[in-house]
């Protein structure tokens, strides 16, 4: 019986000494942050287009949409710590991820009737008049797919055991890879000279139209390479226990995202053929004047699978 208890005490005091030695690997994973992961990313939001043009208030601007899907490697920074006796690796709050991926935006605008009075022109003959412009049922549509190849600094460490917030900044390459506009819609024009106090119309020598087609061969050109800053925060979310295999773990991140063209997505047009009209015929307001940039506003829903 004496034997018995000494034996039990013994096994007591080695389970106890057992549990007081810290395992490194364990160390590692202290926190829980996967330190290297593939992150897929799927996403919706707004486009928002801007140019001179479009600035007239005769436009009523359609919502549009957009959408974004991407698969990038996350690689999260680390430091040396000493834990007990241990020097481990451990996680700070930076990572930097690039990857490879697709974004679309497609947007509209339009208006119904317009009437404009422009005085001060010159016709070919050089005589002085004033124009009147009518427009009816306007409406100009454009699209675009980009391929992206997004680069960032994400802030943040993401946990595999509980909610945590992050932020990314970066920047992200795109190429066109299709595009497509469409307008339509009918324009009159007519003249007034005041000299002989006459208006004139339906002569087609001196430009002056009746219900002709608004866009024939209209004038735009996309570019074909476009560089973005881009924004996102939001929080990540476990999506498994911790006392699972550590290495298969999955993360949910949910974002707010904010992307803005560092450069015009089109190159600027020739000048109108109406000078200072609030509508430019046979052009794409969109992407015309001075050209035209992307301020997308939108929702980012991710899969982080750790390493």
């Amino acid at each position: 019986m004496k034997k018995l208890i000494i034996s039990i005490i013994c096994l007591y005091a080695i389970s106890v000494s057992a549990q007081d030695i810290i395992d490194p690997e364990t160390l590692k994973k202290q926190d829980y942050t996967p330190l290297s992961a593939i992150v897929c990313t799927v996403g919706g939001g707004v486009p928002f287009i801007s140019n001179d043009l479009m600035n007239a208030d005769v436009w009523k601007k359609n919502t549009g949409f957009g959408a974004q899907v991407s698969v990038d490697f996350r690689k999260h920074f680390t430091k040396e710590k000493v834990v007990g006796d241990n020097v481990v690796d451990h996680p700070t709050i930076f990572a930097i991820g690039a990857g490879l991926g697709v974004s679309y935006y497609n947007k509209s605008a339009h208006f119904d009737d317009f009437s404009e009075t422009l005085p001060g022109l010159t016709d070919i003959d050089g005589d002085a008049y004033d124009a009147r412009l009518s427009y009816r049922n306007i409406k100009e549509k454009t699209s675009m797919l980009y391929l992206d190849i997004p680069v960032y600094v994400e802030f943040g460490r993401p946990s595999l055991t509980k909610v945590a917030v992050f932020g990314k900044i970066g920047l992200k390459p795109s190429l066109l890879v299709s595009k497509n506009f469409t307008g339509e819609g009918v324009y009159s024009l007519e003249g007034y000279y005041p000299e002989w106090d006459v208006w004139l119309h339906g002569i087609d020598r001196l430009g002056f139209y009746d219900n002709q087609p608004a866009y024939t061969e209209p004038e735009y050109k996309y570019k074909p390479f476009v560089l973005w800053a881009t924004l996102s925060a939001g929080i990540t979310i476990p999506l498994s226990s911790v006392e699972k295999d550590i290495l298969r773990k999955t993360v949910l991140r949910i974002g707010v995202k904010y992307d803005f063209s560092l450069m015009n997505i089109s190159d600027a047009t020739s000048e109108s053929v109406i000078p200072w009209s609030s509508y430019q015929i046979n052009q794409s307001n969109m992407l015309g004047g001075n050209g035209s940039k992307i301020h997308y506003v939108g929702l980012d829903f991710a899969l982080m699978f750790t390493l």
